[in-house]
């Protein structure tokens, strides 16, 4: 016996099709048929909007969703972090920020709904918006932050040179979870950001002896070398970060990298750091780079003879960072340590 078109497993299948071929509004109908028959069901009814989303309608989004809560199925504060979630996902910030906005202060106690909020700041830089939320987050939550969202706060507030700042958290983030080689870490960098270099080279020197594998350990390791006049402990150091490294970790580096090269190229280190280039086939393979290893090439041969045979604009380009070498000293303003950001 053939199925009905409107039976509610045929409907679920058509929609699954067409979610697949990547047709959302065909999907969206498909599931709308469902929810005529089964208008409860708050399982079809995310599922609905999450199409509705792919399709960047936003009034008609809005219009649903607010055929949903009047329905009462539910608990308010748990949609509106669902559908927050579902803009999240879709790339809508500022929907999520609202529908996040929404559902802690349907509920201030809604532990995820905060932390997702404060998440949702983080990513639009609204630092102290994002604390107050994470604070609600907190009370709400047994456990006092999981590892993974104190990191991701810690990781924004040092992109954006909060040192200070950076350093209270970290230590309040310690005491939930004192053995995180992750937030140790990032407790080195505010310290170091904050010109603290003996403590940040107290915290992490045996953070390292640990837990060798973090590149970005080495990395503040080879600036503090740098920063106290070191210059082969802070090439060794470096030579460690970058074996680490993969084509995940490299791209978000590379600032704090070329701006501890430049250091070291002003402490004389011109041969060893065109060899540890060459040496390395992320900063070789570089566009970025290409420039750079040109410039050393000029300073070792001391002839701008090795640009002539160069295309122009590559030309320019180590022009360019030959002179920034004898510019003035740059501080790694954002040390850009790696964390997994939760939705």
């Amino acid at each position: 016996m053939a199925l009905a078109p409107d039976n509610p497993a045929v409907l679920s299948n058509l929609a699954t099709a067409a979610e697949a071929q990547r047709l959302p509004l065909e999907a969206a109908d498909a599931l709308r048929s469902i929810l005529k028959q089964a208008p409860q069901d708050l399982r079809v009814w995310l599922r609905f909007i999450k199409n509705l989303l792919a399709t960047n309608d936003y009034v008609v989004v809005e219009e649903e969703l607010k055929r949903l809560l009047n329905l009462g199925i539910g608990n308010q504060a748990d949609i509106y972090n669902n559908y927050g979630v579902l803009c999240a996902n879709q790339g809508a910030t500022a929907q999520a920020t609202t529908a996040f906005e929404r559902a802690v202060q349907s509920n201030p106690k809604h532990e995820h709904a905060a932390y997702n909020l404060a998440t949702s700041y983080l990513s639009q830089g609204r630092l102290n918006d994002a604390w107050e939320a994470f604070k609600k987050g907190l009370a709400a939550d047994p456990a006092g932050g999981s590892e993974q969202r104190w990191e991701a706060l810690l990781n924004a507030y040092l992109t954006q040179s909060q040192g200070q700042d950076a350093l209270l958290l970290a230590s309040m983030a310690l005491i939930q979870h004192p053995s995180s080689a992750k937030i140790q870490l990032l407790l080195a960098w505010a310290q170091f950001l904050c010109g603290q270099l003996e403590a940040a080279r107290e915290t992490l020197n045996p953070l390292m002896q640990s837990a060798p594998e973090l590149p970005m350990g080495w990395l503040l390791s080879a600036w503090i070398s740098a920063q106290s006049e070191l210059p082969d402990a802070a090439l060794q150091a470096l030579q460690k970060a970058l074996h680490l490294l993969n084509s995940a970790t490299f791209e978000p580096m590379q600032r704090s990298l070329l701006l501890l090269v430049q250091r070291l190229l002003r402490a004389g280190q011109v041969a060893p750091l065109a060899k540890l280039i060459d040496d390395n086939a992320h900063l070789r393979l570089s566009e970025r780079w290409q420039p750079l290893r040109l410039a050393l090439d000029v300073l070792l041969l001391n002839s701008l003879k090795e640009l002539s045979h160069v295309p122009h604009e590559l030309r320019v380009a180590a022009q360019q960072v030959l002179h920034e070498l004898i510019g003035q000293e740059q501080q790694p303003s954002n040390p850009e340590v790696l964390v997994d950001e939760e939705v």
